[in-house]
């Protein structure tokens, strides 16, 4: 989520990234909340494990140290672009165009690398990689403090959302009980219905089948008479 919004508690820098995206850690696929400040002279980038609040890392990128980081990995930007291209590697991090992973730095103990690199058919092309710190204690707490603040702050939002969902879904529900009851009206017209003309059907197959027999039954009875009415004849002639 890009944003362009200052931050009250950095008067000099811009929250210009402040959103969660995935990460690999120490071999696993995490949510992770990620800030990037900026400011005319420096970076500053915090990353939180959202499956761990006490994993918080820390990385303060001045102009100086853009140099160094441009000429040993062979950068091609000034210090100003890099901010922006930053946040556009941030954005397509969260949208999983590019990967981040989070490592034990392997020059210097007890701090971190975070790499961020696209991936294809071939291997995977490092983009950047950037050091990470653990904060001092009086940094971690202050930094643990926000983050719970922020979640109560989202909790509250979440609670409120759901009383509202649930007052909506007591209206949803009158309706649909309504059109359950008129649906069920339907149902019972259309079977009474179907139930009447199954029985007049039925009743008129009955009819037809009388008629038949009678008609048979007629014909049969002509039959025998033209048959005793010849035999008269025949021996009225002799």
């Amino acid at each position: 989520m890009l944003t362009s919004e200052s931050d009250s508690s950095h008067s000099h820098h811009t929250m210009s990234f402040n959103s969660t995206i995935p990460a690999i850690v120490n071999s696993k696929e995490t949510n992770v909340n990620i800030e990037l400040l900026t400011s005319s002279s420096s970076i500053e980038i915090k990353l939180i494990n959202l499956e761990n609040l006490f994993e918080i890392y820390i990385s303060k990128i001045s102009a100086g140290i853009f140099a160094v980081l441009k000429n040993s990995q062979n950068l091609k930007v000034d210090f100003k672009t890099f901010k922006k291209f930053l946040v556009e590697m941030l954005a397509k991090i969260e949208t999983k165009d590019l990967t981040a992973e989070i490592r034990n730095s392997k020059k210097v103990e007890n701090e971190y690398d975070l790499i961020i690199y696209e991936r294809n058919d071939l291997r995977n092309l490092k983009l950047v990689e950037l050091n990470f710190k653990k904060p001092s204690d009086k940094d971690f707490k202050k930094m643990l403090a926000q983050k719970m603040k922020e979640l109560e702050k989202k909790l509250t939002t979440v609670y409120k959302r759901n009383l509202e969902l649930k007052s909506t879904n007591r209206s949803l529900e009158g309706e649909l009980n309504e059109i359950a009851a008129n649906t069920q009206k339907e149902t019972d017209f259309f079977r009474n219905n179907l139930e009447k003309l199954r029985n007049k059907f039925n009743f008129t197959v009955e009819e037809l089948k009388k008629e038949k027999e009678i008609s048979k039954k007629l014909k049969l009875e002509n039959l025998e008479f033209e048959k005793n009415l010849n035999y008269a004849k025949i021996y009225l002639i002799i």
